[in-house]
């Protein structure tokens, strides 16, 4: 990784490459340093070393956690920060700096203005990222494995559920989308997981992709159920999707669910190295329209076919448009779906590893659509 970061700076004709950030929200900052903050420091990379600018309270700990060539302890002396850092890499010899476009005004502005030049890049950092370790894999198998576990909660409860007047009853209690949540989001927190917005949309709400669902769950209605688990220990996520539903479907929603299994079934088929992303989500496209389903409309097929998963639950490469081609190490998502607002929706999620001979699925969990014993 430092490597990729030397032959950057060198190629561009820049001095150092810069972040300044916190690593619990930068995932670029904590890939390559494997400190974790929750509070901004500065890592600068320069074309022989790499170091931490840090405050005192947190010099310690980064000299036995982080994996950089030097800690250098943050004293302000009553000056402004960005005066701190114009000093900090003067001393460094640096004047030119690549940074990434999150980077902050204030802190460039201030840094222009003693004549250091600042470039906003594309980051480096992401594009090796997106080419996963065996370690790296491994984290995230453990996560979707979490993440089914979880899963199977969800199910378990449906299928204890009972139904009254059209609506599912837990315990006495109606059966919500929030209470699904909590139960799929306590199973998480207890093997170590952390997760934000986890999905669960009932009825109407599962033809919106991202809409987190609430209120009560009804008879013979989809529910998508989307948990992306972020491992606490490891910060690696998982990325996992499954449609049920409670008794017996619509006929229409059973054919979008038998048209969004033969999609994703010809997506994996489809993935080995040196194939384009863009070829993989055309043929989602295409076993949709022949099917007679919209593509690329208001409703239908309306997003892409995947995207990798990491340190970020989004991030390279994205599997839909682009042409890029995948490379083995790639880890990344297959997640075909159909949105129709009169019917309800239905996605189905797994994650597939790049080998060298095409890819290896880290999901096991079944993709029925009808929960067991309730039709």
């Amino acid at each position: 990784m430092k490597q990729v970061l030397i032959d950057f700076i060198k190629k561009y004709g820049m001095d150092a490459y810069m972040i300044y950030a916190d690593s619990a929200a930068d995932s670029d900052l904590y890939y390559t340093t494997k400190f974790l903050a929750y509070d901004p420091f500065l890592y600068v990379h320069t074309r022989e070393k790499d170091v931490l600018l840090i405050s005192n309270m947190e010099a310690g700990r980064a000299e036995k956690q982080a994996d950089v060539d030097e800690i250098a302890p943050l004293s302000r002396h009553g000056k402004e920060y960005p005066d701190v850092v114009a000093d900090f890499v003067s001393d460094l010899g640096v004047q030119k700096i690549a940074v990434p476009r999150s980077f902050g005004l204030y802190l460039a502005d201030g840094l222009r203005s003693k004549n250091i030049e600042v470039t906003p890049v594309s980051s480096p950092v992401q594009r090796s990222r997106a080419q996963k370790s065996s370690t790296e894999i491994s984290f995230i198998r453990s996560a979707q494995g979490a993440a089914e576990k979880a899963i199977k909660k969800a199910e378990n409860t449906l299928k204890q559920s009972t139904v009254r007047e059209g609506t599912l009853y837990i315990n006495r209690e109606v059966l919500t989308c929030e209470k699904l949540r909590s139960i799929i989001e306590v199973s998480l927190l207890y093997d170590g997981y952390a997760t934000e917005t986890t999905i669960v949309a009932a009825g109407a709400s599962s033809a919106d992709p991202h809409n987190t669902g609430s209120g009560s769950i009804k008879y013979g209605e989809p529910i998508v159920i989307d948990v992306f688990p972020q491992s606490k220990l490891n910060r690696y996520h998982g990325d996992m999707t499954r449609t049920f539903v409670y008794g017996k479907p619509r006929q229409e929603l059973i054919n979008m669910h038998e048209m969004v299994l033969a999609a994703q079934e010809a997506a994996i088929e489809m993935v080995k190295p040196g194939i384009a992303a863009s070829e993989i989500h055309n043929l989602v496209c295409e076993v949709f329209e022949s099917g007679g389903y919209d593509v690329g409309k208001r409703e239908g097929f309306i997003h892409s076919t995947g995207h990798g998963v990491g340190l970020d639950v989004h991030e390279l490469p994205a599997i839909g448009a682009g042409s890029e081609p995948l490379k083995v190490g790639n880890v990344i998502t297959i997640e075909p779906g159909l949105y129709y607002q009169d019917t309800g929706g239905v996605r189905i999620e797994d994650i597939v590893v790049v080998t060298e001979k095409g890819c290896k699925s880290l999901n096991s969990y079944h993709k029925k659509l009808i929960i067991e014993g309730t039709e």
